[in-house]
């Protein structure tokens, strides 16, 4: 049996996102909070993989289902609160009884990027992927 392929749908505003969900248009281009009791998801399918670009703060009470970031699934049935950065890939399941009682944060990295929060948090990406290139390398290197 074959497996669907995974469509990938890039957001890349705050409106997109909010048009995504069945929200209004929001009021600031750059940043808004969602009550998650208001969305509407539409058809997202479990192979639908999500490119947000831009930062999530969500908090939920009792998440019924699984996310799945990068290629691990997360089960947070007691709740969650969770912190994505731009240009992540995520997934939900096909739950339909999705509980929908939980905020989201998202902001947009124009919003930070002259403040010392944006500069910071390049700095550290940037020596954080350093050094996940080290680890690779030394763990391909340990392994050959």
């Amino acid at each position: 049996m074959k497996s669907e392929k995974p469509t990938f749908t890039t957001i890349n505003s705050v409106k997109e996102l909010h048009t995504l969900m069945g929200l209004p248009v929001p009021l600031n281009p750059l940043i808004t909070i969602i009550d998650h009791a208001n969305e509407t998801l539409g058809n997202i399918n479990e192979t639908d993989k999500l490119v947000l670009n831009f930062y999530n703060i969500t908090i939920k009470k009792s998440f019924k289902g699984k996310l799945k970031y990068g290629k691990n699934e997360y089960d947070f049935d007691e709740g969650t609160m969770s912190f994505i950065a731009p240009n992540q890939v995520i997934s939900l399941d096909a739950e339909p009884e999705r509980n929908k009682i939980g905020w989201s944060l998202l902001f947009h990295p124009d919003l930070i990027q002259n403040y010392n929060l944006g500069k910071i948090i390049k700095i550290i990406t940037f020596f954080l992927t350093l050094l996940m290139k080290r680890f690779i390398y030394q763990t391909m290197k340990t392994l050959w």
